[in-house]
């Protein structure tokens, strides 16, 4: 009994290793075969993605084949356009960026900009063949003054004449024209256009059509400079995980002194005040000089362009009337409707960058006083008593205090 024993007992043990054998080669087959599966799908799922964002949406080769069609019948023009369709010099690129109002195609250097849905817009919204220089002049002059407010825009006139007249003859032909309405009608374009003296707007580059051509080199010589979330592995660690990443404190200060400069400018250009309403998004640029450079992405807009937005929102308070954190406007409560006032100026976001960007490494003699400052101009408000004297005085005093630590830095 016991010798039967013994013989079946390594028997009966060997089947049984046998069947988990089995049954772990069958279970890793099949979960290999999900695997696989699994990482089909994926692979499929970006691959949909990939192609929608710039095939369902931007559709780029569409959008140049129809504007070169169009500047073949001469119906739209600009200095861009032989190179874009006959020459074939420039591409347009693929699309970076789609919003509710605008498309971006970015080649290298050059970012080609155009207002969303443009095939159904420029049908609706294009120039009669036949329409008096006269009539356009005056239609024009009307969509300025309404988008920035101004009361003269007989010099802006003058300028978008001459820039966009190729033949310089001091006419307008249909093509000429017709591009110029649609770049008008761009988002962002008249507040980049004014601003083309300003090193920190992207240089306009030329056109065609409806598209927008600008030159931006710190899109591939830059490095970001600012942003408020560290690296994924850094940010386990610590919630300012960002600040060890950061350049120099010296470099910063350049950066934030340019910053300061813009805003300056911006506060009243020509009679007209401008905003960033995405200064949160702010993206900085380290380019030779240290100096900021700007994106659509945060949304410059003059005052009238921010009422316009808010028009006809009825609201119960402030906070009804934001169309984005740093361009909220007041409640007016007796009509129950937002107006076109803003809380804060731009000057007092730019001070929370400021903040977290550069005090808190700041030189130990300066950080008193920059503390104090920087506090200063974050409690400012638009309807604090004589607020452009303020305003000069806070951005000054901030620069003084910078400039005079910089030239002793030796960088």
């Amino acid at each position: 009994m016991r010798l039967r024993l013994r013989a079946r007992c390594p028997s009966v043990l060997g089947e049984f290793i046998l069947k988990c054998l089995t049954y772990i080669i069958v279970a890793f087959t099949l979960c290999q075969r999900h695997i696989c599966c699994v990482l089909c799908m994926v692979v499929v799922v970006c691959f949909l993605w990939w192609a929608s964002s710039d095939g369902e949406k931007c559709f780029g080769h569409e959008l140049v084949k129809h504007v070169c069609q169009e500047y073949k019948e001469k119906n739209v023009a600009g200095d861009m356009c032989d190179s874009l369709c006959n020459e074939k010099e420039i591409d347009i690129g693929s699309c970076t960026s789609y919003s509710d109002i605008l498309q971006i195609f970015q080649n290298g250097d050059l970012v080609f900009s155009v207002q969303n849905d443009p095939f159904h817009s420029w049908l609706i919204d294009s120039i009669v063949e036949g329409t008096k220089l006269k009539r356009f002049v005056f239609d024009v002059d009307k969509h300025i003054q309404s988008e920035l407010g101004l009361t003269d825009t007989s010099a802006l006139m003058s300028r978008i004449i001459g820039d966009f007249d190729l033949n310089k003859d001091g006419n307008l032909n249909l093509g000429e024209a017709q591009s110029i309405w649609r770049l008008l009608k761009q988002p962002f374009f008249l507040a980049f256009y004014v601003f083309q003296d300003s090193t920190a707007v992207p240089h306009l580059n030329g056109s065609c059509g409806g598209i927008s051509i600008w030159h931006r080199p710190h899109l591939t010589t830059g490095d970001n400079l600012y942003h408020s979330k560290g690296p994924w592995p850094l940010s386990l660690f610590s919630s300012h995980a960002y600040r060890w990443t950061l350049p120099a404190w010296h470099k910063r200060a350049k950066v934030m002194l340019s910053l300061l400069e813009l805003v300056e400018e911006m506060y009243e250009k020509n009679g007209v005040r401008y905003h960033l309403c995405n200064v949160s998004g702010l993206t900085l640029y380290q380019l030779p000089n240290y100096e900021v450079t700007l994106s659509e992405e945060a949304m410059m807009l003059s005052s009238n362009q921010v009422a316009k937005r808010l028009a006809n929102i009825s609201c119960q308070s402030s906070s009804d009337c934001t169309l984005t954190h740093q361009c909220q406007t007041v409640c007016e409560l007796t009509t129950a409707q937002c107006t076109g006032k803003l809380i804060r100026p731009t000057l007092a976001y730019v001070c929370d960058i400021m903040q977290d960007y550069l005090l808190f490494d700041a030189p130990r003699a300066l950080k008193s006083t920059l503390t104090r400052l920087i506090h200063r101009c974050q409690n400012m408000s638009m309807h604090l008593p004589k607020l452009d004297l303020l305003h000069s005085v806070v951005v000054v005093d901030i620069k003084t205090v910078l400039w005079n630590t910089l030239q002793y830095s030796h960088a």
